[in-house]
Order: structure tokens, then C-alpha cells, then sequence
């Protein structure tokens, strides 16, 4: 018998180092983002206009979008040191993920406050984890019908070596054996190398959330559209917010 699959799909990425020994004084945040949209909406709209959007810039399909090499013109996005030639390039990209009908979880924790706080707290990937499952399984509270409940949701994870997939696995079954959760969780861990959208997706959220928690008043279009897919403590869109730890 095929497993009932929930109608949602989420991606997850990160920003910033989850290293405490060395804190960034110009990054001191580790951000980890839940990108949540329903597979309809990923397979027939997002994918398209992102692919589409590619093939006009680079001619195929296959370059990943990576927030930091975006900003600092690297690699693939080299011709972006124009000046003119990035700004139309990041209208065309922002437009596109203006009209995106998807939701955001994002966990912004302080390197420099936890520090303080507690010095032996060495991994904040968990803890962000802890933080942003429990607003995913509230959100799928309000958004799965009742027949859905018993259904299977697929987290999508980016590989980040062995021993940490293997950390992060063994933390994710134990979020999942916490009882009355709304759904069945899976992690998924994905290559970079291929070319999840919505990881990219994830990853081009992450930073900028950190930002403007990071600096309120610096302006940034990209944030202004992803606080309007942000949901809020109980799982809804209404009020949205980044969620700031400690």
C-alpha cells in the first residue's frame, strides 16, 4: 500500500556559522530557515519561474542560487559587478519571489547572548531546530484537514557532511518521538549539488531575516517580502514574525 503523503513539503537552510568558539562580530547570529509550500504550488509554479528565470540569465538551468555568491558577485554571478546589470538582476529574481505562495519559519538565535547565557550550549543547530519544528507542527495543526493527520511531511535538509547529517538525524527522531505531533516528519538530506529550489529558496530568505534582526533599520526589499510569508507563535500568517533566541 503507497504511504499518504501530506500536501505540504518543507526546506530548510542555514546562514551563518554554527560555531561558537569564533563569534563574527559583523554575523554573530546562526539562522536557520524553513521554506514550507504545497508541492502543487512548488512543482507547477515555483519551479518554473525559478528555472525560467535562470535559462534567461545563464542559458540553463543547472546554476544554484546561492544567497552569499549572489551578494559578492562570485563564481557563476561574476558578470554581477556591474552595478546596473546586479540591479536588474535582483528585480527580476525579487519579483519573482514576491508573487511565491509559501510560507517561513525562521529561528534567529544570538551567538553573542547564549554565550552569556550558557557557555556549554555548543550546538545551536539543534537548538534552532527545536525552536522552528515546533512552529512547522503548529502550522500543519491549522493547515492539514483532519483525514491528513495521519500522513507522512518530508523535511528537506542541505548535506552538510556525515557526522553532522548523522547528529542531525538522531535529533530529529527525537523531536519526532514527541507525542501529539500533527503529522508523520521525515528527514530528507539533499546534495547542493542538485539544485534543490527550494533549498535555494531557503538559503536566499535566510540571510537577510538575520539582518534585520541583526540591523532593524537597514532597508531591504528581500526582507520586506519574507516578513509577509512569516508565520507567528501559533502557526498562522496573521502577524508573522522571526523568532529570537534567547
Amino acid at each position: 500500500m503507497i504511504e499518504k503523503f501530506s500536501n505540504h513539503i518543507v526546506f530548510v537552510d542555514e546562514s551563518g556559522s554554527s560555531n561558537t568558539c569564533n563569534v563574527d562580530p559583523l554575523y554573530p547570529l546562526f539562522v536557520l530557515c524553513f521554506f514550507i509550500c504545497k508541492k502543487e504550488t512548488y512543482v507547477f509554479e515555483i519551479c518554473p519561474k525559478i528555472n525560467q528565470f535562470k535559462f534567461n540569465y545563464f542559458g540553463h538551468s543547472e546554476v544554484v542560487l546561492h544567497e552569499r555568491d549572489i551578494r559578492k558577485d562570485l563564481g557563476s554571478f561574476s558578470f554581477l559587478k556591474t552595478k546596473k546589470v546586479k540591479d536588474v538582476f535582483i528585480n527580476d529574481l525579487t519579483n519573482i519571489i514576491e508573487k511565491i505562495d509559501g510560507q517561513i519559519v525562521c529561528v534567529v538565535l544570538d551567538k553573542n547572548k547564549l554565550l552569556i547565557q550558557d557557555k556549554d550550549n555548543k550546538n545551536l543547530y539543534n537548538l534552532a531546530l527545536d525552536i522552528g519544528f515546533k512552529k512547522i507542527d503548529e502550522f500543519f495543526q491549522l493547515s492539514e484537514n483532519s483525514s491528513e493527520r495521519d500522513s507522512l511531511a518530508h523535511i528537506v535538509f542541505e548535506k552538510r557532511g556525515r557526522s553532522e547529517d548523522v547528529s542531525l538525524e538522531k535529533s530529529f527522531k527525537q523531536l519526532c518521538d514527541r507525542k501529539n505531533l500533527s503529522l508523520n516528519y521525515k528527514p530528507i538530506f539533499s546534495d547542493k549539488k542538485t539544485n534543490t529550489i527550494g533549498l535555494q529558496l531557503a538559503d536566499l530568505f535566510a540571510r537577510p531575516l538575520g539582518m534585520s534582526v541583526f540591523k532593524p533599520d537597514q532597508k531591504n526589499r528581500a526582507v520586506d517580502i519574507a516578513k509577509k510569508m512569516l508565520l507567528n507563535e501559533s502557526g498562522s500568517l496573521v502577524g508573522g514574525q522571526v523568532h529570537v533566541y534567547p
